[in-house]
């Protein structure tokens, strides 16, 4: 089992559970519709998060 922080026996969860919900995000991002922290405060994810999101899904801007 993939641990999350090293916690034990804890799986590693998406906050954003499904790729089409971190696709909308890093859409929105990727058209200034809104800042990475602007994102990361909405969604409840770390900006580190969404920037992982916007490379993934070729939003990096």
């Amino acid at each position: 089992m993939t641990t999350s922080r090293g916690i034990p026996g804890r799986a590693f969860e998406h906050k954003i559970p499904n790729a089409e919900g971190r696709r909308q995000v890093a859409a929105l991002v990727a058209s200034g519709q809104l800042s990475v922290p602007q994102a990361a405060e909405r969604y409840g994810i770390s900006a580190a998060t969404v920037r992982r999101d916007a490379a993934e899904f070729g939003g990096d801007r």
